[in-house]
């Protein structure tokens, strides 16, 4: 969790809640800058690369991002004497946005380092190359994350909430020579991924919120 304090004379328009329905907190949503939106509302999500004896992997997660905004009641405000049909904004409490992200399907690309300080012994050999692609072009992510607010209690600003859960299945054929370090590939993708969402996350939610609070208001 991490608590968010809105920049001074921060308009009511320029809440936490107005932010993460908007389309400008979609970046820090999901996780990564290097996005890009599809035609079918998907969005493709290029994760940051991993290392492996000379190969770079990078997994490119297809996520849908969904948004929900809840609205809680106090009933303990509620005037039962109040006939005039017309609802009592007094009765709110607070208004809360529930935003997940999930991951539809997802693909790794494979390529070689290039780069001069990578020694011979570090360089796959061209058949641990062609066996890791092809096994990691059959692997499997399931994953969701789910981000929510909730008023701070001392009423200044808002606590974020943030859980992520990925798991990595790789199909592994019987009796196929595996090359050296095969076997911790898909944990270090996890592990690295899952470290930098819930460590970046919260924290780039918020600096993106205050950079966005402190932006003049559009004039309609």
């Amino acid at each position: 969790e991490v608590c968010v304090i809105p920049p001074p004379n921060t308009p009511p328009s320029r809440s936490l809640h107005d932010f993460l329905m908007a389309s400008d907190s979609n970046r820090a949503l999901l996780g990564t800058d290097d996005t890009s939106l599809r035609s079918d509302g998907l969005w493709d999500c290029r994760q940051p690369p991993i290392g492996w004896f000379g190969l770079e992997l990078r997994p490119i997660f297809v996520n849908k991002l969904e948004r929900h905004s809840i609205t809680n009641y106090d009933n303990n405000n509620n005037n039962n004497n109040n006939n005039s049909g017309i609802e009592d904004e007094a009765i709110i409490d607070d208004i809360r946005c529930f935003v997940t992200v999930t991951i539809v399907s997802a693909r790794t690309d494979i390529a070689t380092k290039t780069s001069s300080n990578a020694g011979k012994n570090n360089r796959p050999s061209s058949s641990s190359s062609s066996i890791v692609s092809k096994l990691m072009q059959r692997c499997t992510f399931m994953g969701k994350s789910a981000l929510s607010h909730k008023n701070a209690p001392d009423g200044e600003g808002w606590i974020l909430s943030f859980d992520f859960d990925l798991t990595l299945q790789i199909p592994l054929p019987r009796l196929l020579p595996l090359p050296p370090g095969f076997n911790s590939i898909g944990s270090r993708i996890v592990r690295t991924t899952c470290n930098q969402r819930v460590e970046q996350t919260l924290f780039n939610v918020r600096d993106a919120y205050l950079e966005w609070a402190s932006l003049p208001e559009k004039k309609e």
